[in-house]
């Protein structure tokens, strides 16, 4: 069970977004990493890690396995996190040892010989890649801000300086 201290990703945290080079080689490099896990059972968890990542983090060693822990522990589900204690008793010790030395935890840390976007599951990538910020949406939201601010200026202007002198005529 994660404890409820631990700490969340705070909205400042970057964000990974692939890029179009990124996503068309995805499946090429996916068959080069994980090939050797296909046969194994899909291991689904509520959260966006990758079911053959999942193959490949239990292959790494201990050491490897107590950093990425410790590194996305708020990330990943905690039925995750109780399987790799279940895996590796010493994995707790470890990674409460990183604790005490207060670790910097950084939200995008990659084990070594592995691609950042390899970690998740192909939805997460697709949707991280859908929902980026482009040139486009920046200048659309711009205009539209710009234009809201003058509607706001103009009925201000309006209530305060045009329409308090009109007087109501009388019939």
């Amino acid at each position: 069970m994660i404890p409820r201290d631990t700490p969340r990703r705070a909205a400042r945290d970057p964000v990974y977004v692939p890029d179009t080079t990124t996503l068309s080689t995805r499946n090429v490099r996916i068959q080069n990493v994980f090939r050797t896990y296909y046969t194994r059972p899909v291991v689904y968890y509520h959260d966006s890690y990758n079911s053959y990542f999942w193959w490949w983090l239990l292959d790494q060693s201990a050491e490897n396995r107590a950093m990425w822990a410790y590194q996305h522990r708020a990330d990943m589900d905690a039925e995750r996190y109780q399987a790799l204690l279940a895996q590796d008793a010493q994995l707790q010790a470890r990674v409460e040892q990183l604790e005490a030395q207060q670790t910097p935890v950084d939200p995008n840390y990659v084990p070594a010989g592995l691609d950042r976007d390899l970690m998740y599951t192909d939805e997460h990538v697709q949707h991280t890649y859908e929902i980026r910020p482009t040139t486009q949406g920046r200048v659309t939201f711009a205009i539209f801000g710009w234009l809201l601010i003058a509607g706001i200026l103009y009925c201000f202007v309006w209530l305060v300086f045009i329409h308090r002198w009109q007087t109501p005529s009388q019939t």
